[in-house]
Formats: C-alpha cells, structure tokens, sequence
C-alpha cells in the first residue's frame, strides 16, 4: 500500500457453505458462513476521552495509551456528549481522528497496534447513568 490516502481502506472476503445430508430419508442441510475484514489502519498513539457540557465546554479530559484504555467510560454528572479522540502517525505526519458519542451509544471500537505490526480492536462501553 502507498501511505498517502490509505487509511480506511478495506477488504472483505466472505465464505459461505452449506451440504445436505441424507440419513434414514431424512435431509439434513448443514450451513457455513464466515466474513473477514482486513481495514488499514494507522497506529494509534494516545486516545483522549473529552466529556463535554451542553454549552460545548470541556468538562473533562483524560489521555490514554490506546492498550490501557479502560473497558467502561463513565460519564460524569454533566456531561452531555463525549469525544473520542484518536492520534495517530504516519509516514507523512500525525492524524487525529475524532468521533463525537451521545446518550444512545453503548459503545465505541479503539484499536492498539500489537508487536507484529497488526491493530486490534477493543470494545469500550459507555454507561451514561
């Protein structure tokens, strides 16, 4: 791959099977289905989780190293919305990413680069109470 451009590409392969099997006149169909998806992705450094107000002020900001992200996020007495920030680094520069979250989403994916170079995602809930 070419580093300009890149991220978010995707491929998708999808296998599927089915047979049928015939035991004392009876047919029996057996069905298989399994779907892959390889997506580029640019190594995350550090994830900021920013709690906002309904005025669009911060309320709070924490940072962290994507693997240590911790499994629930909490929002705190005033927080309306949440973004989820994502800085990341290429061959040609640092990107940031921003996803906004509302009450209704339970949940966003983070990804963390591993040793053999791959990014793995992590489910992060998020509890609104």
């Amino acid at each position: 791959f070419s580093d300009y451009g890149t991220e978010g590409l995707a491929v998708t392969s999808k296998l599927e099977e089915t047979k049928t099997i015939t035991e004392n006149g009876k047919e029996k169909k057996e069905s298989f289905e399994v779907e892959i998806k390889i997506e580029f992705k640019y190594p995350p450094k550090k994830i900021n989780i920013i709690q906002m107000k309904n005025d669009n002020t911060i309320l709070s900001a924490k940072t962290y190293k994507p693997e240590t992200l911790p499994e629930n996020i909490k929002k705190e007495n005033e927080t309306a919305y949440i973004i989820v920030e994502t800085n990341s680094e290429s061959s040609f520069g640092d990107l940031i990413s921003r996803e906004i979250l509302e009450p209704g989403d339970s949940s966003f994916t983070s990804y963390f680069a591993r040793e053999d170079g791959f990014c793995e995602g992590k489910y992060v809930g998020l509890i609104w109470e």
